[in-house]
């Protein structure tokens, strides 16, 4: 019997797929477009963060990048006209923390009112102890709380002859583990006793405490060596602390050294910068109360109306040139103790324990001078100054000599050009013509 063929399938066969190409290790799925949005936000958020950081660390280098003040050629300027007012400023490479010794001293310079000129030479820590005594009261004052202090906590010399450590540590030592009111006692001229005495018991425990930490990690770590040698002898024990010091700050940057100044309690940037420049002998512009005054004012105008004293020494510190910082510093006090026109509220100090004007008010040109800047008849010699400046910018194309007190080109430093000239006769003549204007004052009333 035949066999019946099968019936056509009704469905249309489906052609084969063709084949996957290989999968490419590196290959990464698209993402979709909310994922795409979500990535670039995040892009953007990153990059803002970046954006600002960056800006918080120019404004702490110079929060007025805009100001285009004080010009190298200024500061220089300033600096040869002050100088020759008052005289070139005493040598702070040298002394002691011992404010005796510093008020011996035959310059007529008086002594800046935060105290900065007076921790030149000496420890680092008699340093910082004497610009917390310096804060709110004069410097005169100051140097008594300091000397009075120092006084109360010293060795005897048979102390220090049979001593096995500093002498400078174990008056620290002894006046951190003093009575407080015994530290408050012996610095009570100064004013605000309990707040400074307080502040300097902390330092002195804060750097007694690390220095432990550090001999006992030090110990524990040769312990742990040993334990290690086969044989070896028994690691000692940690080393006695002798007293608080801060001279490890002596070889550190000084981004560094200005960290551990101001991490304590009622250190603050002015204080540390004094410490800086005058007992590490860094380039560093303090602020104090006078440089504010004089740098926002006319005819100086280095700084925004709105500068607050931190911004005023983190923008003054981007422009000083370094070897001009310290100098200048001192010849700016100078000059607000000095200048009538300068004063803080108009009023003149006087050469320290001696009751009269030294320096540039100590002749007769320097006291008709006083005389007609205090009745408004004369400008400050300032003024006189930043014209010598601008003339010296002026003067830079042409090829003109460096300005006065600058250090020689080669020295390494990039500075405007002038002539030395130009900023004493400026000098010169702010005195000769305020003088004969006190003079024409006197005819006049006679």
């Amino acid at each position: 019997m035949a066999t019946k063929a099968p019936a056509a399938s009704l469905t249309k066969p489906r052609p084969a797929s063709p084949p996957l190409p290989p999968a490419r290790p590196d290959a990464k799925r698209a993402p979709s477009p909310s994922a795409a949005a979500d990535q670039n936000k995040k892009q953007k958020q990153a990059d803002a963060g970046d954006q600002k950081q960056r800006k918080k660390q120019a404004d702490a280098d110079d929060p007025f990048p805009a100001w285009p003040r004080p010009t190298p050629s200024e500061c220089w300027a300033v600096r040869a006209a002050l100088a020759r007012l008052h005289g070139e400023p005493p040598d702070l490479g040298g002394g002691s923390n011992d404010a005796a010794a510093a008020s011996s001293s035959s310059s007529s310079f008086v002594q800046g009112s935060d105290g900065c000129l007076n921790v030149a030479g000496g420890s680092v820590l008699g340093a910082l102890v004497r610009t917390i005594l310096s804060q709110n009261t004069t410097d005169a004052t100051s140097a008594r709380a300091y000397a009075s202090l120092r006084r109360e906590f010293a060795l005897s010399p048979a102390e220090e002859a049979g001593g096995t450590g500093d002498a400078e540590q174990a008056l620290w030592e002894r006046a951190r583990l003093a009575p407080r009111g015994r530290m408050e006692d012996s610095i009570r001229v100064g004013g605000l006793a309990d707040i400074k005495a307080a502040r300097i018991v902390a330092i002195l425990d804060t750097l007694v405490s690390e220095e432990k930490q550090e001999l006992e990690a030090a110990a524990a770590a040769a312990a742990a060596a040993g334990a290690a040698a086969a044989g070896a002898a028994p690691a000692p024990a940690p080393a006695a602390v002798v007293g608080p010091s801060l001279e490890h700050l002596r070889a550190l940057p000084d981004d560094q050294a200005k960290a551990a100044l101001v991490r304590h309690n009622g250190v603050g940037p002015k204080s540390a910068s004094c410490v800086l420049a005058f007992a590490l002998g860094r380039a560093d512009f303090p602020v104090d109360t006078h440089v504010l005054l004089i740098s926002a004012r006319p005819p100086l105008r280095w700084l925004p109306p709105q500068a607050t004293r931190e911004q005023a020494y983190a923008h003054l510190n981007a422009r000083v040139p370094g070897p001009c910082k310290v100098a200048l510093h001192v010849l700016l006090v100078e000059h607000g103790k000095r200048c009538p026109a300068c004063a803080r509220g108009g009023r003149l100090a006087t050469t320290a324990g001696k009751g009269e004007a030294g320096g540039w008010l100590g002749t007769a040109a320097g006291r008709a001078a006083a005389e007609a800047l205090a009745s408004g008849t004369a400008r400050c010699p300032l003024a006189g100054a930043v014209a010598a400046a601008a003339a010296a910018a002026e003067g830079a194309a042409a090829g003109e000599g460096p300005p006065a007190g600058a250090p020689k080109k080669e020295e390494g430093e990039d500075r405007g050009r002038g002539g030395a000239a130009l900023v004493a006769a400026v000098a010169e003549a702010a005195v000769a013509a305020a003088a004969a204007a006190a003079d024409v004052k006197k005819e006049e009333g006679s």
